[in-house]
């Protein structure tokens, strides 16, 4: 194993580590983090290879017949920071996996996986003892494979399933006294999506959902709190 430190100060950090296996895979890993005057920034980002082994089908076996190999690699970014009072995360991921043989009802190869993920929140100080808060999440997946074609009777062909869905969050939370506290608060979600098998559209998902909700809570002792909330929903789906 290789591990190698660029640059470590009190300040600024980076650091980089990588390895190779006897049997050809190999791991890469880096980080970096930058603090400045009112915030700071991280990276972390990986990138893996695995080789892995192989499997031979025959005819009539599940799956298609021939050589299939079972190797997977990735690569990940992730980055993190914060102004003042204001955070950021922020993902991007892809995975490829060589063969999925275990999907017994439809076998499949050359399985990538995409990931895209944000969230942005602030929190805010309104008065002494009252506070805003505000969240913003984004998540996105991609999944692509090949269908084997003996298992559905039909040439190699894709089966793509894509989704996307957003939260938003916001409340306010105040201190009433040194007891009781209560929060007011909303949020809205999304979700949308399909699954295309073949070039036909299997299944198409469009729904959304908005909460208005309020929580007081207070405490009776100091190993005893008392928590009272309501919620109003109203979800549609399409």
């Amino acid at each position: 194993m290789l591990n190698i430190v660029t640059r470590a100060t009190s300040e600024s950090q980076v650091n980089v580590q990588a390895r190779k296996g006897s049997r050809g895979d190999s791991k890469l890993w880096a980080s970096a983090h930058q603090p400045f005057e009112e915030g700071s920034i991280a990276f972390n980002t990986q990138v893996i290879e695995h080789p892995g082994s192989s499997y031979s089908n025959i005819a009539g076996e599940l799956g298609s017949p021939g050589d299939h190999d079972m190797g997977h690699d990735s690569q990940l970014l992730h980055m993190k920071g914060n102004y003042g009072a204001t955070q950021l995360s922020a993902l991007l991921s892809n995975t490829r996996i060589d063969s999925a043989n275990n999907l017994q009802s439809y076998p499949s190869e050359d399985w990538d996986i995409q990931r895209r993920f944000m969230d942005i929140g602030r929190r805010q100080t309104i008065s002494e003892h009252t506070h805003w808060q505000f969240n913003l999440t984004i998540n996105q997946m991609e999944n692509k494979a090949f269908i084997l074609s003996q298992s559905v009777g039909s040439p190699e062909s894709f089966f793509i399933t894509d989704s996307t869905s957003y939260l938003l969050d916001t409340f306010i939370q105040t201190e009433l006294n040194n007891e009781t506290s209560f929060i007011l608060g909303s949020s809205y979600d999304k979700l949308e999506g399909d699954n295309v098998s073949a070039g036909t559209l299997n299944t198409e998902i469009d729904s959304w959902r908005y909460t208005l909700y309020s929580q007081i809570n207070h405490k009776v002792s100091d190993s005893g709190r008392l928590i009272a909330g309501a919620q109003y929903l109203s979800l549609i789906h399409i």
